[in-house]
């Protein structure tokens, strides 16, 4: 069912581009990346594309900046309305992954200053958690 796959020129870029997530509408799309213009290359950092209706290309990507870090991001995930942010970041204290979330109440709004999910902290692999996706309805995570 699926044609030849195509490269995005628009969202991809000259450096590394990873863990793409889109909003169940596709207007919006997170995603990883050293490219764009990324402030803290060769540390991965959260940018965001929009387009105004599926049937255009994206728009050129922003970095997110309520959640820019000068550490590397791992993992990036949006929720289906686009009110929710989950991802993960180094945490050079503990030389862990923390998981993060931030939340916006409408898609026209900057996002609240991102929280660690601390009940997390303790688990995942020695380095923590590199992955995180919740379950359509929000209420499991994985």
């Amino acid at each position: 069912p699926w044609g030849a796959p195509t490269q995005d020129p628009v969202l991809s870029s000259t450096g590394s581009d990873a863990s793409l997530s889109m909003t169940a509408d596709g207007l919006e799309a997170y995603f990883l990346t050293t490219g764009h213009g990324a402030p803290n290359a060769p540390n991965n950092s959260i940018f965001r594309a929009t387009r105004p209706s599926t049937a255009v290309p994206f728009g050129a990507p922003t970095v997110v900046p309520e959640v820019l870090s000068t550490s590397s991001h791992r993992d990036v995930e949006i929720s289906d309305d686009g009110l929710a942010l989950i991802y993960t970041v180094s945490d050079p204290a503990t030389r862990r992954l923390r998981v993060m979330r931030t939340t916006r109440l409408s898609r026209s709004l900057p996002f609240a200053p991102p929280q660690p999910l601390v009940e997390f902290d303790t688990t995942g692999t020695l380095s923590g958690v590199f992955s995180a996706t919740t379950s359509r309805d929000g209420t499991e995570m994985f």
